[in-house]
């Protein structure tokens, strides 16, 4: 019993041990604080709205909060897209200066912006033209900082560190839900311009910090060359990048769906109060976050077939879970999505580095950045558009369980096509660029 008890203690030293490097450190905190500041102006985006746009209707409030999260999901691509010049080549690191300088700059604009009484139409305008900038660099830099994270561990913790970038994406999320809650409770709903300023403050810190660490540092003698990385990847690496994507769908689905979508279903369809929506918000990006943790321990069994004996009774669970939503038992709803989100959480722990041990060195970043933002960007962009359009047509409240039950059938398929290797390449793959 002992023995087993110093191989736990030891297994987990050597994986939480990368840690103390203090480049990582520095990068996680860059994606917790971005992440933070694009999900807060998300949950805050009703309020927002109706503090720049005070003389619009209700339709108007809500088609535009609905356009401020289509547009910062849907322009991630372009920011992979974009910054892949740059991505693949030693100039990368410039990526994560970058990105804490645009958030710094745009959450201060935001922060200032005047509404529509003074500002007249521009306001709306310069809005969404800051929201489609933050997406962009929400898309160029989480690719780059889980290549970094791969690249920075050795074989026993690559699941680990690389995952690490997605659980700094969490706590990001995590971090807004509790201070929205924090300024509803204990601030006026207008003090969201305070949180905009001191995001920008820590923005701007990360920028000075990451210049010193990444750039003084470093010669860079690489000249970017264009999008030639995003066309050879296309060209060589076209199935992959299909292959990856279907699968990826049926997570980035169901994410999309617990994470953003749930809590204003639940208030709107079901009449959760405000402190149940938040408590279910806090209680499934926990359990999506623990999933991850526990796959690193079980990685060896996460393979082609667990996948799909697995999806096969997820199916069943979900139909379940939406069944309980008509129920009204609160307590059994949040357990049984938290165990959902524990599962995606425990599904996704291997899709970075499954992107990432697909693609040569050299065309890393072009890759992991199209099949990432791609997915993320679709299912986290368009989802609220095509359940509210579906639940509208069919008055089916099952119609998000539909929804990630359809994209568990494309992931299915995309399995079928997959090599077993795939599952464990990236504990052979070479680091060199």
């Amino acid at each position: 019993m002992a023995s087993i008890l110093f191989y736990g203690i030891d297994l987990m030293y050597s994986q939480f041990s990368i840690l103390l490097n203090k480049r990582l450190l520095l990068v996680l905190s860059g994606i917790v604080c971005e992440y933070f500041l694009f999900t807060t102006f998300i949950l805050l985006s009703k309020t927002i709205s109706a503090d720049l746009l005070p003389k619009v209707s209700e339709l108007g409030h809500q088609l535009f909060t609905i356009s401020v999260l289509c547009l910062a999901g849907l322009s991630r691509p372009l920011g992979g897209i974009l910054f892949s010049s740059i991505g693949d080549s030693p100039m990368r690191h410039r990526i994560f200066n970058f990105s804490s300088l645009v958030m710094a700059i745009s959450s201060m604009i935001i922060a200032c912006l005047p509404n529509a009484i003074y500002f007249g139409f521009w306001a709306p305008i310069i809005l969404l033209f800051i929201r489609m900038c933050q997406g962009i660099v929400i898309g160029a830099v989480i690719p780059e900082a889980i290549i970094y994270c791969y690249e920075q561990s050795d074989n026993e913790s690559k699941l680990f560190t690389t995952n690490l970038a997605n659980m700094a994406t969490g706590c990001g999320f995590l971090l807004a839900m509790l201070s929205a809650d924090f300024m509803y409770i204990f601030l006026d709903a207008h003090s969201w311009r305070y949180i905009m300023f001191a995001v920008s403050a820590i923005c701007l810190l990360l920028f000075i910090m990451t210049k010193s660490y990444f750039i003084s540092t470093t010669k860079q003698k690489t000249i970017p060359t264009g999008f030639h990385s995003i066309r050879q990847v296309l060209r060589l690496h076209k199935w992959e990048i299909i292959r990856l994507f279907c699968f990826g769908t049926f997570l980035t689905s169901g994410g999309a769906v617990f994470f953003y979508i749930m809590p204003d279903f639940l208030a709107q369809y079901f009449h959760y109060s405000w402190p149940q929506t938040r408590i279910f918000g806090i209680s499934v990006v926990v359990a999506y976050m623990i999933g991850m943790i526990v796959a690193v321990f079980f990685h060896e069994c996460i393979n082609k077939n667990f996948y799909i004996s697995s999806g096969f009774v997820f199916k069943a669970i979900l139909v379940f879970v939406f069944h309980s939503y008509v129920t009204h038992d609160f307590y059994e709803v949040v357990i049984l999505s938290s165990f959902c989100c524990f599962m995606f959480g425990f599904f996704i722990a291997k899709l970075p580095v499954m992107m990432i041990a697909s693609f040569p060195p050299h065309l890393r970043y072009a890759g992991v950045s199209l099949v990432y933002n791609v997915s993320f960007g679709i299912m986290f962009g368009l989802s609220q558009y095509i359940i509210g359009f579906l639940i509208q047509k069919t008055h089916s409240l099952y119609m998000p369980s539909m929804y990630i039950i359809f994209f568990s059938y494309v992931s299915l398929i995309s399995l079928w096509f997959m090599s077993k290797d795939t599952f464990y390449s990236y504990h052979h793959k070479s680091d060199s660029a």
